[in-house]
């Protein structure tokens, strides 16, 4: 199916910059392409284009065309245009329309008549296409992210689109599942020549795959020569100065963590100290969230010792406790609570510290994070990468010692990835912090860290200095979350 894009230019409303300036594409039928490009360049946006939402849903000035199978998508019926292109968003959460994951398979099937029979099995199909099938009759509210999301591209999956716009794909899924999807991918791809975009900011990833690479820069896209083949730049692990007689800044013992009659996570002993960076890191649905909330007293938990800053953790709020840590959810739209950008970062240091606060390091942060031009911004305004980086900030202005992060790298290019690690790096050495930081991908991240916690059916199976991961991650047999090879 062809898709000719023609001088589509597009801005958001209320804002001055053009986001889409004069964009022009020709995409062949049966391609893979992959579009880069700094965070908040726009690819989301067009992404969202392609998909027929700019001209339906979200209010701005648009012009142009986007013609697919012959049809302009800006002029077409939003439930036509469904009918061959589907968009799976960078946040899975914005698609979801029903409860269970079965219900959300079928949502769409329904709505186009499909009769019952074929519905179950296009929505087993599917599932098993991205080894979810175990998913089936879970509540899509009580999923980790990896989860949901391979909810969101299995039922694009169901949905049989001759285009599938992917943006992100690979953020929440553990390397297993992003192996499976591609495979899945490419085997649709040369059985029923599905088109498949991809927006993603580790092109590498797709060596082998992808047809094209183009990159988005001024709200325009180009074509790159040569597909990115890795990461280039190689793990040096840093030495790691020995922690002798320290007290610990988190102790568990006998600690259990269940959702009903569901074990989510159970740790015979555990212990981090001040100063460390720790690498949390796991299949999706492991429990490395759950254990984050858990040491915020936001879940539930049953255990023999569990101490934080040397307090038991519990869900009553000790307001001395949650002033010394922090959490930047996995999902940046659900800690955001202002209508501008400057408030955001100063809500927090001032609910613990009055107009007393720390004023002259909230601005050191505003400028750090180059917020200067996006005070007056609505938070939902700006991208998803960006909303991100806000949450971090609004984090580190009230100075938590001890800070935790869920997959904070997701909407992030390579150059804020390692913005966001150098800047965690200084803060915990500064302030004698902790940080925690889930991820799926060992680089770069082996490069900051100070040690690795590894979780697989539900408890720890490796807790190491950073300089045996890759070590015990073969002796694990976890060789799929080895660094890539540079």
């Amino acid at each position: 199916m062809m898709i000719e894009v023609k001088d589509l230019c597009f801005k958001y409303q209320h804002e001055k910059p053009m986001i889409l300036d004069h964009l022009n594409l020709d995409i062949k039928d049966g391609e893979w392409l992959v579009i880069t490009g700094d965070s908040g360049c726009g690819k989301s946006t067009f992404a969202l284009g392609l998909a027929g939402f700019l001209i339906h849903i979200i209010p701005g000035e648009i012009s142009g065309s986007i013609i697919v199978n012959e049809s302009d998508v800006l002029k077409e019926g939003l439930a036509s245009i469904s009918e061959d292109v589907f968009l799976v968003q960078q946040n899975p959460e914005t698609q979801f329309c029903a409860l269970t994951v079965k219900e959300e398979l079928a949502f769409g099937l329904e709505n186009r008549r499909i009769p019952p029979e074929e519905i179950e099995k296009r929505i087993f199909k599917a599932l098993s296409a991205l080894n979810a099938e175990d998913l089936i009759n879970r509540q899509i509210n009580e999923l980790s992210g990896g989860q949901q999301q391979k909810v969101a591209i299995a039922t694009a999956l169901a949905l049989e689109p001759k285009v599938l716009i992917l943006d992100e794909p690979s953020s929440n899924l553990d390397p297993t599942a992003t192996r499976t999807l591609f495979l899945t991918l490419s085997d649709l791809r040369k059985q029923d020549h599905l088109t498949v975009i991809v927006v993603e900011h580790k092109p590498w990833i797709y060596k082998g795959l992808a047809t094209r690479q183009l990159e988005m820069k001024g709200g325009r896209l180009f074509e790159k020569e040569h597909l990115v083949k890795t990461a280039g730049i190689p793990i040096t692990f840093e030495k790691n100065d020995k922690i002798e007689n320290i007290s610990p800044i988190v102790e568990l013992r006998g600690f259990k963590i269940s959702f009903s009659t569901n074990q989510i996570l159970k740790i015979n002993e555990l212990k981090i100290f001040p100063g460390e960076i720790i690498s949390l890191m796991g299949p999706n649905g492991s429990g490395k969230t759950s254990l984050l909330l858990s040491l915020c007293g936001l879940i539930g938990i049953d255990a023999k010792e569990q101490k934080v800053f040397g307090k038991p953790i519990t869900q009553k709020k000790d307001k001395s406790v949650l002033k010394n840590q922090g959490i930047v959810f996995q999902n940046p739209d659900h800690q955001l609570f202002c209508d501008s950008v400057l408030e955001e970062i100063n809500f927090a240091p001032y609910n613990f510290y009055g107009k007393d606060y720390d004023d002259i390091w909230v601005k050191s942060l505003i400028k750090k994070f180059d917020l200067d031009e996006s005070l007056n911004t609505h938070p939902f305004h700006l991208s998803y990468g960006q909303k991100g980086r806000l949450n971090l900030a609004s984090v580190l202005s009230y100075g938590p010692k001890l800070i935790l992060l869920d997959e904070v790298f997701i909407g992030q290019d390579l150059n804020h990835v390692l913005f966001l690690l150098e800047t965690i790096r200084d803060y915990v050495k500064q302030r004698s912090a902790t940080a925690i930081i889930v991820n799926h991908s060992a680089w770069p991240v082996f490069n900051y860290a100070s040690k690795m916690i590894f979780l697989d059916n539900q408890e720890v199976i490796i807790d190491c200095p950073i300089e045996n991961a890759c070590e015990e991650l073969i002796r694990a047999k976890k060789l799929e979350y080895l660094p890539v090879e540079n």
